[in-house]
């Protein structure tokens, strides 16, 4: 029980974490809303939104215009297309877009907007409200949390009762100018509230303490979310509709082109969220396995100095914005960006890891008078949890670094080599009765499913020639084939990127692999020798 609590803990801790250190590093901007005529809508478009059109269609909605505009949250130069349509008897606008959680399998999301005559505004969606800060005046949000359009569209007339007395049409132009003040008072309304700061005209960032605030609204709203499609996945009946390859190509742009525009956080906020993540581990970690604040705080230490051997790393080959994190009852993991990382480089950084806790715990070992000091300790944590990290399963470090040097070459055997792992990690926790090992080995084995099916996609990739953009047009091509039509968008737009990354950045030589191949096996034998030996002479 105390480990499922842990774990409940752990999960929710760890993408909060996450959602700030993402919100820290966005830029909201003001945009400007541009009028375009339904027949200007590109083509990609117009296919992925048909089907969200013909259900309002079917609701007495009619196709009225076009806004392209940039997202709040997205790249400077990156501008999206709507699909406006209205309901002139019940006075309802609908929006029609692209997607914002690229995790659920939908082409298109859709609002519902109703304005009163005193320019009260009261907007439906579904499951997107937890996306929006509330507060704001004259601004009412509403969540329906239905996928069913025709169920939506009744819950928005019914809910706006109270906020829309005299609901009132408003013309394409007006429609423009109207939504054009939304986002300029919603950009003040989150500086004059205090939740961004100004970083110049235009321009504002999450403030520290706002954005835990606003992660936690997105992780309930997140949850939510999810639970809804699992339960349509469910009733499902037919297949998922297929996007065309140049709408998932300018999906995968705009994420690609935000996470290269994410801002680096500046260190005074990289140590706050340092040390929450410490205390958070070293309770949570001594609570879920009994053990005391000290002995808790000694396996903190060691895992830091674990981290920091690869901020080592990443820092001299040219990561930017690295930040360490602790996971309450799982360890740490460290954060860093590099668009084209050398598999060079990212063998080194793996091993960078592990090495300086292995070197230092036997030093130390032998420099103890006992075991049973805090030296000893201290150094039998050090060389355990190292020695543990680099055996070849993933998503260990000695897993990734033969991932890097070896498996991504061979994708069907990555593939059994994920599931392998995961079999491992199960049966480590079915023996030692740890609920966490064997729930972090069905995740890994659940994994090694998509892996295994987007092993036909790395084949059928691997002979292709061009420029980035010819080879991402085949990515996706390629995609479009029914086997990956329970694919999330999401999931493609992972593996696309892993695709391009190591099509950029090469494959290991030979000799480089042999090399850092020795090196890890060497890491798992000497232990083991010095093991024996100490026993002898202790």
């Amino acid at each position: 029980m105390i480990t499922v609590i842990a774990i409940l803990v752990t999960v929710p801790f760890f993408i909060i974490m996450l959602s700030v250190r993402h919100l820290m590093g966005v830029t909201l901007r003001h945009r400007t809303v541009e009028l375009r005529g339904v027949d200007e809508l590109p083509a990609h478009f117009s296919s992925a939104f048909s089907e969200a059109l013909r259900s309002l269609q079917k609701l007495g909605f009619r196709a009225s215009h076009c806004e392209v505009s940039g997202v709040l949250f997205g790249p400077s130069d990156f501008k999206t297309w709507i699909l406006v349509c209205v309901n002139d008897e019940q006075k309802v606008a609908a929006s029609i877009f692209a997607p914002t959680q690229l995790n659920l399998r939908t082409l298109a999301d859709i609002s519902l907007f109703s304005l009163d005559r005193s320019r009260e505004t009261f907007t439906s969606f579904t499951c997107k409200a937890h996306l929006f800060v509330p507060g704001m005046e004259r601004f009412t949000v509403h969540d329906t949390y239905t996928s069913n359009i025709e169920e939506m569209f009744r819950k928005h007339l019914a809910a706006r009762v109270e906020r829309v007395a005299e609901p009132i049409m408003l013309d394409p132009e007006e429609r423009i100018a109207e939504a054009q003040l939304f986002i300029d008072r919603y950009l003040d309304f989150l500086h004059r509230r205090g939740w961004t700061r100004s970083l110049e005209p235009g321009q504002y960032q999450f403030r520290f303490l706002p954005a835990f605030r606003f992660a936690a609204r997105q992780l309930i709203g997140s949850t939510k979310a999810a639970m809804l499609n699992c339960f349509d996945r469910s009733t499902q009946t037919t297949a998922a509709p297929v996007a065309p390859a140049e709408f998932e190509i300018e999906v995968f742009q705009r994420f690609d082109m935000s996470v290269a525009e994410t801002r680096p956080m500046a260190w005074p906020v990289k140590l706050g969220l340092l040390l929450v993540s410490v205390f958070a581990f070293s309770g949570v970690f001594g609570f879920a396995l009994s053990m005391s604040l000290d002995r808790a705080l000694l396996f903190a230490a060691v895992i830091l100095v674990h981290e920091f051997g690869h901020v080592l790393g990443m820092w001299v080959f040219g990561y930017r914005d690295l930040q360490v994190l602790f996971l309450p009852a799982l360890g740490a993991i460290t954060l860093g960006n590099k668009s084209n990382a050398e598999p060079y480089q990212r063998a080194i950084v793996l091993l960078l890891g592990p090495s300086p806790g292995l070197i230092g715990g036997w030093v130390l070992l032998f420099k103890a008078e006992s075991v049973d000091t805090l030296t000893g300790q201290l150094a039998v944590i050090a060389i355990a949890l190292n020695y543990l990290n680099l055996l070849p399963f993933k998503p260990l470090d000695g897993g990734q670094l033969l991932e890097t040097l070896v498996l991504q070459r061979f994708p069907y055997v990555s593939s059994i080599a994920t599931f392998i792992s995961g079999l491992a990690f199960a049966l480590a926790g079915w023996f030692a009765h740890d609920i966490v090992l064997t729930a972090a080995g069905a995740i890994i084995i659940f994994v090694s499913r998509s892996q295994w099916i987007l092993s036909h996609a790395r084949k059928a990739l691997k002979n292709v020639d061009g420029d980035r953009s010819d080879t991402l047009r085949s990515i996706f091509t390629e995609l479009q084939n029914s086997r990956y039509s329970r694919l999330t968008l999401a999931t493609k737009v992972r593996f696309a990127r892993s695709i391009l990354s190591q099509r950029e950045s090469g494959e290991v030589s030979a000799r480089l692999a042999t090399a850092c191949l020795a090196a890890q096996v060497s890491g798992l034998i000497i232990p083991v020798v010095l093991f024996f030996y100490y026993l002898r002479t202790a």
